[in-house]
């Protein structure tokens, strides 16, 4: 039997930055069997992605259209959970600038997986894309202190060419 999962939604706590405070209308981007993913603007102008999972466990991003001293001229955020047990399957999703056509994720075992980009929802109220990748279980410990489960990401034109190579560089923790 799978467990039901519940759809992602904002908490309501005014002692939230604005950056992750919805405005506007929600949308679900996609509904697994194990997570649902939800997107929103947010009170800063910028854009909240909340996910849940079947086990109860949640998170929000939050990001915003890119801009000129930004490192990053095509991502607004991205963001993935890897699945917390065998026989599931973990997610990367993403909002990016319509200029991608396609992403592709390295993950710290050397596999690699991509997904085309579809224009986001109309409530979003942006000329914006998403993006949506089932990934499978890693068996890898993960947190603050282990190697980043993404290790890079590349962002493709309609064309094929490479708009960008984000490296994920961040050491674990010495304890």
């Amino acid at each position: 039997m799978i467990p039901s999962v519940p759809k992602a939604r904002w908490d309501s706590d005014e002692r939230r930055p604005p950056m992750f405070r919805p405005v506007g209308p929600e949308v679900e981007i996609v509904r697994s069997a194990d997570w649902s993913i939800t997107a929103s603007r947010s009170q800063d102008g910028g854009f909240c992605v909340l996910h849940a999972g079947t086990g109860g466990g949640s998170g929000v991003s939050a990001g915003r259209l890119p801009g000129p001293g930004d490192r990053s001229k095509h991502v607004v955020m991205i963001v993935g959970a890897p699945a917390m047990r065998k026989g599931h399957v973990g997610f990367v999703a993403g909002l990016v600038t319509p200029d991608v056509a396609r992403v592709q994720v390295r993950f710290r075992d050397g596999t690699s997986i991509s997904a085309e980009t579809e224009a986001a929802p109309d409530a979003l109220d942006a000329d914006l894309r998403t993006f949506v990748m089932e990934t499978p279980a890693d068996e890898q410990p993960f947190g603050p202190g282990f190697p980043p489960w993404m290790r890079e990401h590349v962002l493709f034109a309609s064309d094929g060419a490479v708009l960008e190579r984000r490296t994920n560089s961040r050491q674990p923790r010495l304890t």
